[in-house]
C-alpha cells in the first residue's frame, strides 16, 4: 500500500510480473483502470496545478530509495529496506521547498534500488536489494507506472554479482551489465564470464550484445544519454591487458597497481571512445555517473593516494585525530565535459571537484542522527544525479564493526545514510538540504534520524 501524503488518498493496486523461463515483452493493458490509475490522474492533475503555480521557477522531480521504516536498513552494502519514493521540489530564493502535494510513498512495493527513467517518464527500472514476494535479489525489473505492469529483465547467476547499474537507451531499450562470477560458484574459472553488456528490447523482449570488441572487459555501472554511454572498466586479466582499452591496471613497468574503476565514454554508433583525464584531475578511478546534457559527473573511487582526510572533531590536531581514532576518510564528486583539443573527458575544475563537499558537521540538521564522538571513518557520497547546478547526492558514514562470525570478513556500522539535494552555483558554498530529514518529519515510521537513503534519479520539470 502507498500514500498520497496529506491528501490522504490511498494507492492500491496489484502487481502483474511478466515471468518465467524467458523474459515476458511488455504489452499495454484494457483493463479497466483501478483505485492506483484513478489516484495517479489525481497526482498527475495535482503536479499540473503545482507546475502553473510555480511557473518561473525550475522545479524538479525526484525518485529515490529510503527505508521502509527505522529498523532495515536503505544504504549501500544493506539496501534490504529500500523502497521507491518521488517528491517535487523548487527553490524560492535559494531554499529548497518540496512540495508535498507531489510526494508518493512507496511508489510501489518493491525493495528497489539504482532506479532509472526512461525518456518518456513512464517506466522505471531497477534493481532488487532483497528477495520477497516476487522479487529476487539481484534481479533487474522494469516497472510501468501508468499500468503497473512488471517486467523481469534479468535471471539467476548472469547478474546478480556485477554491481550493475540499468539505464535506458530509449523508451523501449534498456542496457545494463551482466556478470557470471564464479567465485563463489562450482562453475570453472574459464567459464566466467564478465562485463557482457546487453541491451533489452520491451517489445520483443529480445537481449543483444553490445561492445562485441571489448568482451574482456568488464564495463560496469552504465549511464546513457542521446546515444553515449558512459561507464567504468576493469580488465579480467591478472595484469595489464593491452587489448582491454577499459583495463584499470598500469602496466608492468609500473609494478602493476590496481588502481580501480577506470571511467570511459562511448558513442554508440561508432564504437569510439573516449577516455577520462584522471591525472588532469589528480584521480585514481570514477564510477557512477549522472548527466544533464552538459556536465557529466562521476564520484571518486578507490582513492589510494593523497586521501582526502578530515577529522570527526575539528577541534583536534592532526596527530590527536589519527590517535584518538577520529580520522575521517572522504571522496569528491567530480564534473567532465568534452575538451576538443585534448580529446578527453576533461575535469571542469581543473583538479578540484566539481563542488567543496562540506564536513559532516556541517551537514544541515546533523544532530538527529549524528554526533563526532561517533566517529565516521568512511564518509563517502555513493552515487549523485545532476540537472543544472542542482544535484540529489546520496552520502553516508561508516565506521569499522566486528568481524562477520560466518565468513571473518571485516563488517562496517552505518552511523548514516542520507539523501541530500545541494544547489552548487556556487562551488565553494554549496546549499545542502536533507531530503531525508524532511521525510522523517512528514511519516511517522520514523522517529529523528531514523531514516536512510540510498541511490536516486532526479530530473527537471
Amino acid at each position: 500500500m502507498s500514500y498520497f501524503i496529506k491528501n490522504a488518498i490511498v494507492l492500491s493496486g496489484i502487481l502483474v510480473t511478466l515471468t518465467g523461463c524467458s523474459v515476458a515483452p511488455l504489452t499495454e493493458t484494457s483493463d479497466t483502470p483501478t483505485t492506483f490509475d484513478t489516484a495517479k490522474s489525481e497526482i498527475m492533475d495535482v503536479i499540473s496545478t503545482v507546475a502553473d503555480s510555480v511557473s518561473g521557477q525550475d522545479a524538479y522531480g525526484i525518485y529515490f530509495s529510503l527505508s521502509e521504516n527505522g529498523d532495515e536498513p536503505c544504504t549501500f552494502g544493506t539496501a534490504s529496506g529500500c523502497r521507491p519514493a518521488y517528491i517535487e521540489f523548487t527553490q524560492e530564493n535559494g531554499v529548497f521547498v518540496p512540495l508535498e502535494e507531489t510526494l508518493v510513498w512507496p511508489v510501489f512495493d518493491a525493495p528497489a534500488i539504482q532506479m532509472t527513467l526512461s525518456p518518456d517518464h513512464e517506466k522505471i527500472a531497477f534493481k532488487a536489494s532483497d528477495s520477497y514476494g516476487e522479487w529476487v535479489l539481484g534481479e533487474l525489473y522494469i516497472y510501468h507506472l501508468q499500468t503497473k505492469e512488471v517486467v523481469t529483465v534479468s535471471h539467476g547467476a548472469a547478474t546478480k554479482n556485477s554491481g550493475q547499474w540499468p539505464t535506458w537507451q530509449d523508451n523501449q531499450t534498456l542496457v545494463y551489465t551482466a556478470s557470471k562470477d564464479c567465485r563463489n560458484s562450482a562453475c570453472a574459472t574459464e567459464e566466467r564470464t564478465v562485463g557482457i553488456q546487453l541491451s533489452y528490447d520491451l517489445k520483443t523482449g529480445e537481449t543483444t550484445t553490445l561492445f562485441q570488441d571489448f568482451d574482456s572487459c568488464d564495463f560496469q555501472d552504465l549511464f546513457m544519454f542521446d546515444g553515449f554511454v558512459a561507464g567504468y572498466g576493469v580488465t579480467n586479466s591478472a595484469g595489464f591487458d593491452d587489448d582491454c582499452p577499459l583495463t584499470s591496471y598500469t602496466k608492468a613497468s609500473d609494478q602493476g597497481t590496481k588502481l580501480g574503476p577506470q571511467p570511459l565514454f562511448f558513442n554508440l554508433e561508432t564504437n569510439e571512445y573516449v577516455s577520462f583525464d584522471l591525472n588532469g584531475a589528480g584521480l585514481n578511478a570514477c564510477a557512477h555517473f549522472s548527466t544533464d546534457g552538459t556536465t557529466w559527473i562521476c564520484t571518486e573511487q578507490n582513492t589510494l593516494v593523497d586521501a582526502h582526510h578530515a577529522c570527526s572533531d575539528p577541534s583536534l590536531s592532526d596527530t590527536a585525530c589519527r590517535q584518538g581514532g577520529s580520522l575521517i576518510t572522504y571522496n569528491e564528486i567530480y564534473g567532465w565535459v568534452y575538451d576538443e583539443d585534448s580529446g578527453m573527458m576533461e575535469s571542469v575544475r581543473g583538479n578540484q571537484p566539481l563542488f567543496d563537499h562540506v564536513h559532516p558537521t556541517d551537514l544541515p540538521e546533523v544532530e538527529r542522527y549524528w554526533e563526532p564522538k561517533d566517529g565516521c571513518q568512511v564518509y563517502k557520497t555513493k552515487q549523485a544525479s545532476i540537472s543544472g547546478t542542482i544535484l540529489s547526492a546520496h552520502s553516508y558514514c561508516q565506521n569499522q564493526g566486528d568481524l562477520d562470525g560466518r565468513t571473518g570478513a571485516e563488517t562496517h556500522a552505518t552511523e548514516f545514510s542520507r539523501l541530500f539535494l545541494i544547489d552548487i552555483e556556487d562551488p565553494e558554498n554549496p546549499n545542502y538540504f536533507d531530503l531525508t530529514t524532511w521525510m522523517e518529519d512528514a511519516f511517522e515510521e520514523w522517529g529523528a534520524g531514523e531514516a536512510t537513503s540510498f541511490t536516486s534519479v532526479m530530473f527537471k520539470l
